[in-house]
């Protein structure tokens, strides 16, 4: 039967059609908060996927930072100054990944060659250490390669500002963006996908801290900075000639440290006959520095270490961990009864191997069950040479655990010849020291460790036991600032501006009558006054400490959760790392009532306790970007959400 159309009908058809058509075009939108490498790694593979298969209708890439440098972000920013130095060095750095689909733009080049093609900085050697703003522009160049190179139906658009919140709507998310200017506004574009890639945590103020900052606005001349990047605003405020402590003796001790001597004019010259680091003051650096840790030494310098390692595993190797796979299927694995012990022969190894070496002695070590003939060997070698002092692990890294010293004055003596004696090994380097070739081997045992560490986990109590102790000290020893920069720890000290008389296990108290802090330690007794504190200690990721609106406010609704590491039997504790809980071979994130979400991907830092070792620039380490793109890119064709 045929029925005439009335006008009406005609037009609600075609209001109808329409209306069908605009929802079909509508476009695709993924934000990623976040737009430092993680973000921009993550950024990258969308692109490359969605140019192997182009999209149908609109696709829209909606990037959100913190700060202007897009790619950079805080990290690496590139308007830092230039004796701030990365421990990775440069043939190390490549912002590509070598994987299909290929990178769009026409020149995915590694950091090295990136250099090679810039005027200014042609000089630098694969082997080199490069300012972290050199890193940050080019991070920064890649990320503009990659908006300028968009492939069709693909498109940008960069937001400054902190996302304080994600609310959802219907089967999206709507995002409170945070301007610049204190602002808070909803933007009206929803989101089907989100990629977090929020970089290191910025951590709540304790109680003590809290006192400090309301207090010191009482006292003239007294300053408590918490965080001192970037150091040529946060150090300011510092004067000429006054005392000043510095909470921590790691990496952001050495640019705190730069930054009030070099970085106010100091000059630093090399003794040609010494070939020793000379500091000169320029009269503006404070008048004494004081650090303080725990251990109360600085970190061991990094050698030019780039491409293939000369240390090689010999126990911790694919074989054993297959071994340690299939004799214990679907349980997790207990670091210090499984794992450290193979590491711990592999120390020995390497250290033993450059020892022998340099007394023309050949270590035999002959696959993994050779550890007993290995300490044979050992044992011998010190029977022929009874002045080496035996080698044992602890040593390497808790090498004060069996000191005591008379005075703070010796104690500083100490720390002062001891920088002096780990710069000398680290120039020898791991093929001539070996000292350098024991730490180098949890440099090469890292990454396996990474993938049994995420694939398969550590029972709740190693997992406890590995993060507060271990990986502390592994840390230390493995992952400290290039030569170049203890040597000028080394001048600085050796000209009277840096004294490590309170450096071991210090407390420090705020007293208002004194005007000022008091930092004392008691092995051996020491006590000065200060008039600046400065927190040099990089936050640990802990979305309980955390100060960032948007996790804690993703908290509040259940939208993510704290990760517990429960043991299957239940027989032990559980413990928590401090992250969100996630699926760890994606990324996706867990909600409070233990469910996948999909449309939330996390990558970088604040995985750190599911993932191992995920603040590095590496490409491959924990990689879950890659994988992200391509589920996004698949949900795009189907509409259907792919675990």
């Amino acid at each position: 039967m045929c029925v005439e159309m009335t006008t009406s009908m005609q037009r609600q058809l075609l209001q109808a059609k329409q209306h069908s058509e605009v929802k079909q075009k509508s476009p695709y939108r993924i934000a990623i908060i976040g737009g430092g490498p993680k973000g921009i790694y993550g950024f990258e593979r969308l692109a490359a996927q969605f140019k192997q298969h182009p999209p149908s209708e609109p696709v829209k890439i909606h990037i959100f930072n913190r700060n202007k440098w897009f790619g950079a972000g805080d990290i690496y920013r590139p308007d830092q100054p230039e004796y701030l130095l990365m421990n990775v060095c440069v043939g190390a750095i490549n912002m590509w990944i070598d994987e299909i689909p290929l990178p769009i733009v026409p020149e995915p080049l590694s950091f090295f060659d990136w250099l090679q093609k810039s005027s200014e900085e042609q000089s630098r050697a694969a082997t080199d250490y490069a300012p972290r703003a050199v890193v940050g522009r080019y991070l920064e160049a890649g990320f503009k390669a990659i908006a300028t190179h968009l492939p069709p139906g693909v498109y940008g658009k960069y937001f400054v500002g902190e996302v304080v919140d994600l609310c959802p709507v219907e089967s999206m998310y709507a995002i409170v963006l945070q301007k610049p200017d204190g602002t808070q506004c909803r933007l009206e574009e929803t989101y089907k996908h989100i990629l977090l890639a929020t970089g290191h945590p910025r951590r709540q103020e304790t109680v003590e801290q809290r006192i400090y900052r309301k207090q010191i606005k009482r006292i003239s001349g007294v300053g408590w900075i918490p965080f001192p990047y970037p150091v040529h605003s946060q150090l300011a405020c510092i004067p000429t000639d006054s005392t000043v402590g510095i909470q921590g003796l790691g990496l952001t001790f050495v640019d705190t440290v730069l930054a009030l001597t070099q970085g106010r004019g100091g000059i630093f010259t090399r003794d040609i006959t010494s070939d020793s680091l000379q500091y000169h003051p320029s009269g503006f650096e404070p008048s004494v520095i004081y650090p303080f840790s725990r251990s109360g030494l600085p970190m061991r310098p990094r050698g030019p270490v780039s491409g293939v390692s000369q240390t090689k595993l010999q126990f911790f190797t694919q074989e054993r961990i297959q071994e340690l796979l299939h004799r214990m299927p679907k349980q997790k694995i207990d670091f210090v009864k499984d794992i450290w012990p193979l590491i711990e022969q592999d120390i020995m190894c390497a250290f033993y191997t450059i020892e022998f070496q340099n007394k023309g002695w050949v270590l035999e070590a002959r696959g993994p069950l050779s550890y007993p003939a290995i300490r044979k060997q050992i044992e011998h070698f010190h029977q022929v040479h009874p002045e080496i002092t035996p080698f044992r692990v602890m040593d390497l890294l808790e090498p004060l655990r069996e000191q005591s010293f008379a005075t703070a004055e010796a104690f500083h003596i100490y720390v002062v010849e001891r920088m002096r004696t780990t710069i000398a090994e680290a120039k020898q380097g791991e093929a001539f020291s070996p000292w350098m070739a024991a730490i180098a081997v949890w440099r090469e045992a890292a990454a396996p460790f990474s993938t049994l560490f995420r694939s398969v986990g550590l029972t709740p109590s190693s997992h406890r036991i590995f993060d507060t102790f271990y990986r502390r000290l592994l840390t230390h020893i493995t992952y400290g600032p290039p030569i170049i920069n203890m040597e000028k720890m080394l001048a600085v000290a050796e000209a009277g501006l840096l004294s490590f008389c309170t450096a071991r296990n210090a407390c420090v108290k705020l007293y208002l009558k004194k005007n000022g802090f008091i930092l004392q330690s008691e092995k051996p007794y020491s006590r000065h006054s200060i008039q600046y504190l400065i927190n040099a200690r990089i936050p640990k990721t802990s979305l309980t400490h955390d100060d960032a609106l948007l996790y804690r406010n993703l908290l509040k609704r259940g939208m993510i959760t704290h990760f517990e590491n429960r043991d299957t039997t239940e027989s032990e504790q559980a413990y928590q790392p401090g992250c969100l809980c996630l699926i760890s071979d994606t990324g996706i994130v867990i909600d409070a009532r233990g469910l996948p979400n999909t449309k939330i991907t996390v990558t970088g830092t604040p995985t750190e306790g599911i993932f191992f070792d995920n603040d590095s620039l590496s490409r491959t380490r924990n990689n879950v970007v890659s994988s992200w793109a391509a589920r996004l890119r698949k949900y795009y064709k189907e509409g259907v959400e792919h675990l």
